[in-house]
Protein backbone atom coordinates (compact mmCIF):
# COMPACT_ATOMS: atom_id res chain seq x y z
CA UNK A 1 0.00 0.00 0.00
CA UNK A 2 1.27 3.51 -0.82
CA UNK A 3 0.82 6.56 1.39
CA UNK A 4 -1.08 9.34 -0.34
CA UNK A 5 0.59 12.69 -1.06
CA UNK A 6 -1.03 14.54 1.83
CA UNK A 7 0.33 12.02 4.31
CA UNK A 8 3.82 12.20 2.81
CA UNK A 9 3.69 16.00 2.90
CA UNK A 10 2.81 15.86 6.58
CA UNK A 11 5.68 13.49 7.29
CA UNK A 12 8.10 15.74 5.41
CA UNK A 13 6.93 18.82 7.28
CA UNK A 14 7.35 17.04 10.59
CA UNK A 15 10.91 16.02 9.69
CA UNK A 16 11.88 19.54 8.68
CA UNK A 17 10.38 21.02 11.82
CA UNK A 18 12.45 18.82 14.08
CA UNK A 19 15.62 19.38 12.01
CA UNK A 20 15.18 23.14 12.35
CA UNK A 21 15.24 22.85 16.11
CA UNK A 22 18.50 20.89 15.93
CA UNK A 23 20.33 23.85 14.36
CA UNK A 24 20.07 26.03 17.47
CA UNK A 25 22.84 28.64 17.70
CA UNK A 26 25.94 27.40 19.44
CA UNK A 27 25.61 23.71 18.59
CA UNK A 28 29.22 22.49 18.63
CA UNK A 29 30.74 21.16 15.41
CA UNK A 30 31.12 17.39 15.24
CA UNK A 31 28.09 16.58 17.38
CA UNK A 32 25.70 13.94 16.05
CA UNK A 33 22.07 15.08 15.96
CA UNK A 34 19.24 12.55 15.68
CA UNK A 35 15.85 13.50 14.28
CA UNK A 36 12.94 11.16 15.01
CA UNK A 37 9.66 11.39 13.10
CA UNK A 38 6.52 9.48 14.11
CA UNK A 39 3.36 9.57 12.02
CA UNK A 40 -0.07 8.23 13.02
CA UNK A 41 -2.64 8.07 10.22
CA UNK A 42 -5.78 6.32 9.08
CA UNK A 43 -6.93 4.97 5.74
CA UNK A 44 -10.71 5.00 5.19
CA UNK A 45 -11.13 5.45 8.94
CA UNK A 46 -8.98 2.46 9.80
CA UNK A 47 -5.97 3.13 12.06
CA UNK A 48 -2.69 2.16 10.47
CA UNK A 49 0.58 1.18 12.09
CA UNK A 50 2.66 4.13 13.24
CA UNK A 51 5.35 5.10 10.74
CA UNK A 52 8.59 6.24 12.34
CA UNK A 53 12.09 6.93 11.14
CA UNK A 54 15.37 8.27 12.52
CA UNK A 55 17.78 10.44 10.56
CA UNK A 56 21.19 11.47 11.90
CA UNK A 57 23.60 14.13 10.76
CA UNK A 58 26.84 15.61 12.06
CA UNK A 59 26.92 19.34 12.81
CA UNK A 60 29.26 21.16 10.43
CA UNK A 61 32.16 23.39 11.42
CA UNK A 62 30.89 26.88 10.56
CA UNK A 63 33.78 29.36 10.41
CA UNK A 64 32.55 32.83 11.26
CA UNK A 65 34.21 35.84 12.86
CA UNK A 66 33.92 39.58 13.55
CA UNK A 67 36.96 41.84 13.24
CA UNK A 68 37.36 45.53 14.17
CA UNK A 69 40.11 47.99 15.06
CA UNK A 70 40.14 50.84 17.54
CA UNK A 71 42.47 52.81 15.26
CA UNK A 72 39.60 54.23 13.25
CA UNK A 73 40.37 57.94 13.59
CA UNK A 74 43.21 60.02 12.22
CA UNK A 75 46.65 59.45 13.76
CA UNK A 76 50.29 60.39 13.26
CA UNK A 77 53.39 58.23 12.93
CA UNK A 78 57.07 59.18 12.98
CA UNK A 79 59.32 57.17 10.61
CA UNK A 80 61.11 54.37 12.43
CA UNK A 81 58.75 54.61 15.40
CA UNK A 82 56.44 51.94 16.78
CA UNK A 83 52.66 51.87 16.81
CA UNK A 84 50.42 49.42 18.69
CA UNK A 85 46.85 49.58 17.39
CA UNK A 86 44.20 47.59 19.24
CA UNK A 87 42.04 45.01 17.48
CA UNK A 88 39.01 43.00 18.54
CA UNK A 89 38.39 39.53 17.08
CA UNK A 90 35.32 37.44 17.86
CA UNK A 91 35.01 33.74 17.01
CA UNK A 92 31.34 33.57 16.03
CA UNK A 93 31.74 29.98 14.79
CA UNK A 94 30.97 26.74 16.60
CA UNK A 95 34.47 25.30 16.98
CA UNK A 96 37.90 26.32 18.27
CA UNK A 97 39.57 28.18 15.43
CA UNK A 98 42.89 29.78 14.49
CA UNK A 99 43.15 33.02 12.53
CA UNK A 100 46.22 34.43 10.77
CA UNK A 101 46.85 38.16 11.19
CA UNK A 102 48.34 40.14 8.29
CA UNK A 103 48.94 43.77 7.36
CA UNK A 104 49.11 45.59 4.05
CA UNK A 105 49.23 49.25 3.16
CA UNK A 106 45.90 49.75 1.45
CA UNK A 107 46.83 52.71 -0.74
CA UNK A 108 49.78 50.73 -2.22
CA UNK A 109 51.99 53.76 -1.68
CA UNK A 110 54.32 52.49 1.02
CA UNK A 111 55.57 49.25 2.46
CA UNK A 112 53.54 47.84 5.34
CA UNK A 113 55.18 47.99 8.77
CA UNK A 114 56.66 44.85 10.28
CA UNK A 115 54.76 43.01 13.02
CA UNK A 116 57.07 42.32 15.95
CA UNK A 117 54.43 40.86 18.28
CA UNK A 118 50.75 40.36 19.04
CA UNK A 119 49.74 40.86 22.66
CA UNK A 120 46.50 39.69 24.28
CA UNK A 121 44.76 42.49 26.16
CA UNK A 122 41.64 40.59 27.21
CA UNK A 123 39.88 37.33 26.43
CA UNK A 124 40.97 33.70 26.55
CA UNK A 125 42.99 33.41 23.35
CA UNK A 126 46.51 32.37 22.49
CA UNK A 127 49.07 33.88 20.14
CA UNK A 128 51.14 31.55 18.00
CA UNK A 129 52.71 31.09 14.61
CA UNK A 130 56.25 30.97 13.31
CA UNK A 131 57.78 34.31 12.30
CA UNK A 132 56.64 36.17 10.30
CA UNK A 133 53.25 34.38 10.61
CA UNK A 134 51.16 35.57 13.56
CA UNK A 135 48.04 33.67 14.61
CA UNK A 136 45.31 33.96 17.22
CA UNK A 137 43.60 30.77 18.41
CA UNK A 138 40.34 30.90 20.36
CA UNK A 139 37.32 28.86 21.37
CA UNK A 140 33.85 29.60 19.98
CA UNK A 141 31.89 32.53 21.42
CA UNK A 142 35.13 34.14 22.67
CA UNK A 143 36.04 37.81 22.26
CA UNK A 144 39.78 38.46 21.98
CA UNK A 145 41.19 41.98 22.25
CA UNK A 146 44.83 42.29 21.24
CA UNK A 147 47.41 44.83 20.19
CA UNK A 148 49.81 44.52 17.28
CA UNK A 149 53.29 45.95 17.82
CA UNK A 150 54.20 47.54 14.49
CA UNK A 151 57.49 49.11 13.45
CA UNK A 152 57.53 51.51 10.55
CA UNK A 153 60.59 51.73 8.31
CA UNK A 154 62.68 54.90 8.22
CA UNK A 155 62.39 54.69 4.45
CA UNK A 156 59.47 53.58 2.36
CA UNK A 157 59.71 51.55 -0.82
CA UNK A 158 59.15 53.62 -3.91
CA UNK A 159 55.66 52.76 -5.05
CA UNK A 160 53.46 55.56 -6.23
CA UNK A 161 55.91 58.10 -4.84
CA UNK A 162 58.93 59.20 -6.83
CA UNK A 163 61.14 59.60 -3.77
CA UNK A 164 62.36 56.69 -1.66
CA UNK A 165 62.38 58.90 1.43
CA UNK A 166 59.38 59.50 3.63
CA UNK A 167 57.96 62.95 3.04
CA UNK A 168 56.46 65.02 5.83
CA UNK A 169 52.68 65.07 5.54
CA UNK A 170 52.34 61.90 3.48
CA UNK A 171 49.28 59.90 4.46
CA UNK A 172 48.34 56.25 4.20
CA UNK A 173 45.88 53.70 5.57
CA UNK A 174 46.76 50.34 7.07
CA UNK A 175 44.64 47.39 6.04
CA UNK A 176 44.55 44.48 8.49
CA UNK A 177 43.29 41.00 7.70
CA UNK A 178 42.36 37.90 9.66
CA UNK A 179 42.20 34.63 7.72
CA UNK A 180 40.77 31.35 9.01
CA UNK A 181 43.61 28.82 9.15
CA UNK A 182 43.83 25.15 9.97
CA UNK A 183 46.28 25.62 12.84
CA UNK A 184 48.84 27.99 14.33
CA UNK A 185 51.19 27.29 11.40
CA UNK A 186 48.98 29.46 9.24
CA UNK A 187 47.77 27.12 6.45
CA UNK A 188 44.52 28.51 5.00
CA UNK A 189 41.35 26.73 6.10
CA UNK A 190 39.10 26.03 3.13
CA UNK A 191 35.46 25.16 2.70
CA UNK A 192 34.59 21.53 1.94
CA UNK A 193 34.54 21.09 -1.83
CA UNK A 194 31.32 21.18 -3.83
CA UNK A 195 31.99 17.64 -5.06
CA UNK A 196 31.78 16.36 -1.51
CA UNK A 197 28.65 18.36 -0.80
CA UNK A 198 26.83 16.74 -3.71
CA UNK A 199 26.85 13.38 -1.93
CA UNK A 200 23.97 13.25 0.55
CA UNK A 201 25.46 10.33 2.45
CA UNK A 202 28.68 12.30 2.83
CA UNK A 203 26.78 15.34 4.08
CA UNK A 204 25.14 13.36 6.85
CA UNK A 205 28.15 11.31 7.93
CA UNK A 206 30.92 13.92 7.95
CA UNK A 207 31.74 17.17 9.70
CA UNK A 208 32.05 19.62 6.82
CA UNK A 209 33.80 22.98 6.88
CA UNK A 210 31.59 25.90 5.92
CA UNK A 211 32.77 29.52 5.59
CA UNK A 212 30.08 31.61 7.25
CA UNK A 213 31.50 35.14 7.56
CA UNK A 214 29.37 37.57 5.59
CA UNK A 215 31.61 40.56 4.93
CA UNK A 216 33.68 43.31 6.55
CA UNK A 217 33.73 47.09 6.43
CA UNK A 218 36.28 46.71 3.65
CA UNK A 219 35.77 43.74 1.35
CA UNK A 220 37.81 44.26 -1.84
CA UNK A 221 39.65 42.26 -3.08
CA UNK A 222 37.90 39.64 -0.93
CA UNK A 223 34.26 38.65 -0.98
CA UNK A 224 31.82 37.24 1.52
CA UNK A 225 32.31 33.61 2.57
CA UNK A 226 35.99 33.32 1.65
CA UNK A 227 37.32 32.96 5.20
CA UNK A 228 38.92 36.42 5.28
CA UNK A 229 37.85 39.64 6.99
CA UNK A 230 39.51 42.99 6.31
CA UNK A 231 39.44 46.23 8.27
CA UNK A 232 41.06 49.60 7.55
CA UNK A 233 42.53 52.05 10.05
CA UNK A 234 41.83 55.72 9.79
CA UNK A 235 44.19 57.96 7.86
CA UNK A 236 47.74 57.91 9.27
CA UNK A 237 49.90 60.98 8.61
CA UNK A 238 53.69 60.81 8.44
CA UNK A 239 55.30 63.43 10.64
CA UNK A 240 58.98 64.22 9.97
CA UNK A 241 61.34 67.12 10.44
CA UNK A 242 60.90 69.57 7.60
CA UNK A 243 63.72 72.06 7.03
CA UNK A 244 63.50 74.93 4.58
CA UNK A 245 66.68 76.16 2.93
CA UNK A 246 67.55 79.72 2.03
CA UNK A 247 66.40 79.11 -1.53
CA UNK A 248 62.93 78.21 -0.24
CA UNK A 249 63.26 74.51 -1.06
CA UNK A 250 62.47 71.83 1.47
CA UNK A 251 65.58 69.84 2.41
Amino acid sequence: MKLNKSIMALATAAAFGISGQAFAAGTPAGETVSNTVKLDYTVSGVDQNTVDDIAEFIVDNVIDMTFTTALSGASTIVPGAALSPTYTLVNDGNKAQSFRFDLTESTSQFSAPSISALNVVSGVCSIGGTSPVKTITMNPDVICEFTADLTFPTKMDAGLVTDDNIVNGDTFILRSAVTAVTDAAGATDEETSDDDKNAVAFLNAQELTVLGEEDATVTAPHTAYDGVLLVDTGTITVSTANFEGANGLNI
